[in-house]
């Protein structure tokens, strides 16, 4: 109940919407939305326009039955033929010119959104509550503001027509304006509220939407086809998704149930309002107080007024409703960052070498009361190749989010050469570091291409290409291609299907054409075959004296040759060293290699 009585203060939001996504629509497209404007008045003017020059037909051939004078019938036909002709040109070229404005605006709509959401924080796609509103927004693409917008128009028109028409039953008969104009106003209370329950359903349900929405991807996605088919579950997804549609439905079909009970009620009355006024005006005819003319324009604009003002109503609670699902959209788009960005940000010197204090650190993600760090403190110099080691959720990959500022730590500070990184220029300090998450994605270009698009600011460099797949060990796999770096990457578009090694590897490439200061590296040899993974950190033990590493493994054949080694455990690091004095120290490091190394033997 508290979702549908929100939309009786959807109003203010929907004027809101509809004037910022105008103001959008007139700077992308000045003359085409001053056209639609246009059209759209003067198509609600035409029908009034020519149900009067009608009605002046009707009373002049009237006259001159009855007095058998040659009067103005003529000229009246005339204009009626001329104003009856111009009403399809308007409606042709007015169909036209929003076709045109369809078109531009939702492409430009389309890449304005994706702006927009690319530009949210990674702890924002990561939030829950924030995927069920971007479920809720963009369940329908931005289908909604284009509805809004449509909608917008028609009802100029239908307003244009409804003033014009209850102007003219006004100069006639009070009577038949007020009843016409009241029995249409139930068909609008019935739109209104229903309408906010129907949308009421869909953010009520959101998370059970992006359920089914992930089930069909075991019917679409190549990967998870395969795997499904492997384990036989298809009948268990379609299953679950079949019980999630099954309720949705439910819910859905009882509440149209009872907006068409009402509606057929609201029908009734506003056609008996529309009896009663023409009933009205049949009996102002029969006493002579309206001519018969009079009485054909008094038809029709009974007709016009309450066809036009029950569209208009209804057509705005069909706006009303479709708003609810703008407010969505709009409110994702608005989204204040979680990391606040300086109002002044601080740059960083390209000539200085980069250093990195992690200074009493300690972090715990929203919503959780445990920390994930404790207390950490550590520096990264120019030139040091920093190796992180320990159980799985011991806190590493944290370390790492925090120094991408991905979040902001909870205690203590993280300065790059004494500047504490909330001050920083998040985009200069990104462009620093060459990043290689656990969890990465794929490019489906040109291999050389899919590999320069790490720097996709300078042109492409096909020696560094050559480097980088040299410096990746992919070169092993695309120098057997017979394009070589012109081979198209993926089976959907006629290329390579790379494996899951021969992808990492690729992404290692682009970290290396990145050519960054410092390489931040989670698990970035975790799908790579031993020889190639020790040729990779050979590769980058042998990066320039200025460049900095920090090296997430659980690689000890690799990570041993890190000039520091940090061992976490519960959030904290517990020892540090290098790989003699930390196996000499017999703890925890220790332990963790020989575990490792007696597998091997």
């Amino acid at each position: 109940m508290e979702r549908k009585n929100k939309s009786w203060t959807n109003f203010k939001r929907l004027f809101l919407n509809v004037w910022t996504f105008g103001k959008l629509s007139y700077k992308e497209m000045p003359l085409a939305t001053s056209i639609i404007i246009l059209m759209a008045i003067l198509a609600g003017v035409f029908p009034v326009v020519l149900s009067k020059v009608f009605g002046y037909l009707i009373d002049s051939i009237t006259t001159f039955i009855k007095s058998g004078q040659i009067n103005n019938v003529w000229q009246i036909l005339a204009l009626y033929i001329a104003t009856r002709t111009a009403l399809p040109l308007v409606d042709t070229y007015a169909s036209y010119n929003f076709k045109y404005w369809f078109i531009n605006f939702t492409n430009f709509l389309d890449l304005y959104t994706i702006r927009k959401r690319g530009e949210a924080d990674i702890a924002h796609i990561e939030d829950p509550s924030y995927q069920d509103l971007t479920q809720r927004a963009f369940n329908n693409g931005t289908s909604p503001i284009i509805n809004i917008m449509d909608i917008g128009q028609q009802n100029i028109q239908r307003f244009v027509l409804f003033i014009g028409s209850a102007f003219a039953i006004l100069f006639i008969d009070w009577r038949i304006f007020t009843i016409t104009l009241i029995s249409s106003i139930p068909n609008f209370i019935v739109e209104v509220y229903y309408g906010g329950g129907s949308w009421g359903l869909f953010a009520e349900n959101s998370r059970e939407q992006r359920r089914h929405l992930d089930n069909r991807t075991f019917f679409t996605n190549k990967f998870r086809v395969i795997e499904a088919k492997l384990f036989q579950i298809h009948d268990f997804f379609l299953a679950s998704s079949k019980d999630i549609m099954d309720r949705f439905l439910g819910k859905q079909m009882q509440l149209e149930k009872r907006r068409f009970a009402y509606r057929f009620l609201t029908e009734i009355l506003a056609n008996a309002g529309i009896y009663l006024s023409l009933a009205i005006a049949i009996k102002m005819t029969l006493t002579g107080a309206i001519t018969i003319g009079t009485v054909v324009f008094l038809f029709t604009a009974i007709t016009n007024l309450n066809g036009a003002f029950s569209a208009f109503l209804l057509m705005l609670a069909r706006q009303l409703e479709r708003n609810l699902y703008v407010n969505d959209i709009v409110d994702l788009l608005a989204t204040k960052p979680v990391i606040k960005t300086p109002s002044k940000p601080k740059r960083l010197s390209a000539k200085e070498k980069t250093v990195i204090e992690f200074k009493n650190v300690s972090f715990k993600y929203p919503k959780q009361d445990s920390l994930v760090l404790n207390n950490i403190s550590f520096e990264i110099n120019p030139g040091e190749k920093i190796a992180f080691v320990g159980h799985n959720g011991a806190g590493k990959s944290t370390i790492v989010r925090l120094l991408l500022r991905i979040h902001d730590a909870t205690e203590g500070e993280i300065l790059i050469n004494g500047i504490n990184i909330k001050e920083l220029d998040l985009s200069q300090w990104w462009s620093r570091l060459g990043v290689l998450m656990q969890d990465y994605g794929g490019f489906q270009f040109l291999a050389k291409e899919a590999i320069a698009i790490a720097d996709n600011t300078k042109k492409l460099d096909i020696d560094k290409v050559r480097l980088a797949t040299k410096q990746s060990t992919a070169a092993n796999y695309i120098d057997q291609w017979k394009d070589g770096l012109d081979t198209m990457i993926g089976v959907e578009f006629g290329g390579e299907e790379l494996s899951k090694g021969e992808k990492q590897k690729m992404a290692l490439a682009r970290i290396f054409y990145r050519d960054a200061d410092i390489y931040v590296l989670d698990e970035p040899t975790a799908a790579v075959d031993a020889p190639s993974a020790s040729e990779i950190f050979r590769n980058i033990e042998n990066l320039s004296e200025e460049k900095s590493a920090l090296l997430i493994s659980h690689n000890f054949a690799t990570i041993r040759r890190a000039n520091k080694i940090l061992v976490m455990e519960h959030g904290k690091i517990v020892e540090e060293g290098t790989h003699e004095e930390l196996t000499a120290k017999q703890g925890l490091y220790n332990s963790l290699y020989n575990q490792q190394k007696s597998e091997y033997e």
